[in-house]
């Protein structure tokens, strides 16, 4: 049986786990993968088109070439055949039409600040003895390089667009990951891109937005292995809360998580 207590956790476990425990335990304990939403399929698609895009940029090597590229881009993989997914690649291109343009237009380099520094970083902190948060893991979307000199993070919403404040748990995390992993390295601007609604939004990283999510990682990490301490061999996830919250979030809540706890708490067979 699986010991979450010293589980490598990321960003989304510490979302699913305050979204509901025991769906959280069926995934990460029992293993009970649930299947993908339309709109994930449609969002890992849309992440896929611009990782393509942005690593055809970064093979660019003259600046007066970068902008024609993204004027005259077209992407030659559609995954899934998702034509839904053209959408948020065509929002991302005008959003950075305009960026790059006030960028060349300030007499800015558009090969050191045009062109990003990492697409799609997958970013893991091993155990080293050194600090509490440690085993996590997590994708960052885009880091470029700032005019101060710092790096900024960038995290990519295919979906409804909520507003900065909502992200900055995950913002603060991406700052941590990228600055423990790129000594010398300051995350100096975070910021989300609504590809829904085409617009970007960027703020400067607060201590107390950073401490925070720290704080967060730990108090999870702290609260499973407290639900653990009541497992059995007959009843694994016998300390794991249902969260039970119609129509949020069962609403949202995988099929196949459903079904069995559906079935424990109220009799009920969705099958």
């Amino acid at each position: 049986m699986v010991n979450p207590s010293v589980m490598r956790l990321s960003k989304s476990k510490v979302g699913a786990w305050e979204w509901c425990q025991y769906s959280w335990a069926l995934q990460n304990i029992l293993n009970i993968q649930g299947s993908m939403h339309t709109a994930t399929t449609t969002g890992i698609d849309a992440h896929q088109m611009v990782e393509d895009y942005y690593n055809a940029m970064m093979a660019i090597e003259s600046e007066d070439e970068i902008i024609p590229f993204v004027e005259e881009y077209i992407p030659t993989n559609i995954p899934n055949d998702n034509m839904d997914a053209i959408e948020h690649l065509d929002a991302c291109i005008e959003l950075d039409l305009a960026r790059l343009g006030a960028l060349k237009e300030a007499g800015h380099c558009l090969l050191t600040y045009g062109k990003p520094i990492g697409i799609e970083n997958y970013i893991r902190l091993d155990d080293d003895n050194t600090t509490q948060h440690s085993e996590f893991s997590g994708m960052i979307d885009l880091a470029f390089r700032e005019l101060d000199g710092g790096v900024g993070i960038y995290d990519l919403k295919t979906g409804r667009d909520k507003g900065i404040e909502n992200h900055r748990f995950e913002l603060m995390i991406y700052k941590w990951l990228w600055e423990e992993s790129h000594p010398g390295d300051e995350v100096t601007a975070v910021g989300i891109i609504w590809s829904k609604t085409r617009r970007v939004q960027i703020e400067e990283p607060t201590t107390r937005s950073y401490n925070s999510a720290l704080r967060k990682v730990q108090r999870v990490r702290d609260r499973i292995a407290e639900a653990h301490k009541n497992a059995t061999e007959e009843n694994p996830l016998a300390g794991f809360k249902k969260a039970l919250r119609n129509p949020v979030p069962c609403s949202w809540c995988a099929v196949e998580h459903k079904k069995i706890c559906w079935k424990e708490e109220y009799d009920i067979d969705i099958s």
